[in-house]
Parts: structure tokens; sequence; C-alpha cells
């Protein structure tokens, strides 16, 4: 007997089954970049798709993997579609504090440090002075004391950071 090779071909097709959950998993489409949110941390959002159920539910348990690091959307919002809002380490929102000169006395026992803060990316100046921690004569600061923008004519030119930093000189 002479076997069909088209008949054989649709027994073998219809033998094989995907089952259906595969096919209704939610997925994320191509992420975008944001903003950065904080010291080292940058937003990223996507669409979520394929999903069956409940939005939120779906774009708040669905993993996705970022820059190679797993991760679950903070905050999902709706609009024509629902988009997750992720944020993870990005070490280009991580600006840095030029070289710290050593000031005058400011009171007894400390002494005023002061730097250039550089590399500010998608956030105001003064916003990433106000959280830039530094360590300066071994002494580790969460924040500058204070923080200036320095300026020319009116032109605003780079944002200083001032720390108090405990001195025993300074009587």
């Amino acid at each position: 007997m002479k076997t069909n090779p088209l008949s054989l071909l649709a027994v073998v097709a219809l033998t094989v089954v995907v089952p259906w959950p595969a096919l209704a998993d939610p997925y994320w489409g191509e992420f975008k970049k944001d903003n950065c949110t904080a010291i080292g941390k940058r937003q990223y959002s996507a669409i979520i798709w394929n999903v069956i159920g409940p939005w939120e539910t779906a774009c708040v348990n669905t993993p996705a993997t970022i820059n190679g690091k797993r991760a679950y959307a903070l905050r999902c919002k709706k609009t024509t579609n629902m988009w997750g809002e992720f944020e993870v380490a990005d070490s280009s929102c991580t600006p840095r504090w030029g070289e710290f000169s050593k000031g005058s006395c400011k009171g007894a026992g400390l002494r005023e440090y002061s730097a250039i803060l550089w590399d500010i990316k998608d956030r105001s100046w003064e916003d990433a002075c106000a959280e830039m921690p530094a360590t300066i004569n071994g002494r580790s600061f969460a924040r500058p004391a204070r923080c200036f923008k320095k300026q020319v004519n009116g032109i605003p030119l780079n944002m200083w950071g001032y720390f108090d930093v405990p001195d025993t000189s300074c009587k």
C-alpha cells in the first residue's frame, strides 16, 4: 500500500498540540528608555501585549528583563494600551562630584568643602545635588549641606555642593 505524503503530513500536523495558555501568556513589547528618576535609577516603559483578563493584574505580575535584570512594573498606566513603568539601575543616571576644594572654617570644628556636580541627566540640578552622597576626608555624607548654582552675568553655569566637614583645626 502506498502512503500519500500529504495525508501523512496532515496526520502529523493534527497530532501536534500547542497548549492554549502558552499562546495566551502576556508579554512586554519593546522597552522605551525614559528619564532618570533618581541617582543611579532610570525609568523604562513598555506596552504589555496578549492580555486575557484584568490588564492591571497582568501588568504588575508579568516579569520583564531590562538590561539583563529581572524587574516588575512599579506603575501601570492605561492609555490606548496598558503601559508598565519600571525603575532599573542605570549607571548613566549617576552624577559625580568634581574635585573637592578645601574652603574656610565655618565655625568651631567645621570646614567647608565644595565641588561641582557633573553629569546630571534628565533631572533638575537642585534635586540631583540634594540627593548626591559624597565621601570627604574619609567621612561619608548623604547629601551636601547646601547647593548653589553659580552664575556669571545672570547665566547659570554649574551646580556646586557645599559640605560642612568636621575639622579639628577650625577653632
